[in-house]
């Protein structure tokens, strides 16, 4: 599974999808395939702690790429919006997971 922790709920825009992607370049912008990817959430929907689960499809329709990466597509202008993400291997909560300082997810 991957796990999106909104750390600063959206504000402004329409709605929010969370994808996983994977992608021929590190910048992952090269032949992007999305693996999976839930429905779209209305930013009403995603107040700052809420955690979203998107579960990884053991029979992806692609074959594998050397980079995968999470990401998030908006639909409006979003003005404020800051998320983070992890591979789990069960459903669980976020919140005690423990990252090394600076982690970023693009």
């Amino acid at each position: 599974y991957v796990e999106f922790s909104v750390l600063t709920a959206p504000t402004v825009g329409t709605s929010v999808q969370f994808q996983l992607i994977q992608a021929d370049d590190a910048a992952l912008t090269s032949n992007v395939q999305v693996i999976s990817t839930t429905d779209a959430y209305p930013i009403a929907a995603l107040p700052a702690g809420t955690v979203v689960g998107l579960r990884i499809s053991p029979t992806a329709p692609y074959s594998p790429k050397r980079y995968v990466g999470a990401r998030y597509v908006n639909v409006g202008a979003i003005a404020t919006f800051a998320v983070s993400a992890a591979i789990i291997k069960d459903v669980q909560s976020v919140k005690n997971m423990y990252y090394k300082s600076g982690y970023t997810v693009l």
